[in-house]
């Protein structure tokens, strides 16, 4: 799983064609990541949380 801006979207899912992992699993967020503070960042992961949770938890194979 990865998480990946939205300006970035293009790419992600050229790298998931051409490395033959279709189903491979990222969470948006909004381009700039790099210019925010300290508190900026911190909310801005806070809100993805509840997918990034999602996207772990689903799916998994059975032990």
């Amino acid at each position: 799983m990865a998480i990946i801006t939205d300006a970035l979207l293009g790419a992600a899912e050229m790298m998931k064609r051409v490395s033959r992992m279709p189903d491979y699993p990222y969470v948006l967020t909004e381009f700039p990541v790099g210019n925010l503070n300290a508190e900026e960042l911190r909310a801005r992961a806070k809100g993805l949380i509840p997918e990034v949770v999602r996207l772990l938890t689903q799916n998994r194979p059975q032990d």
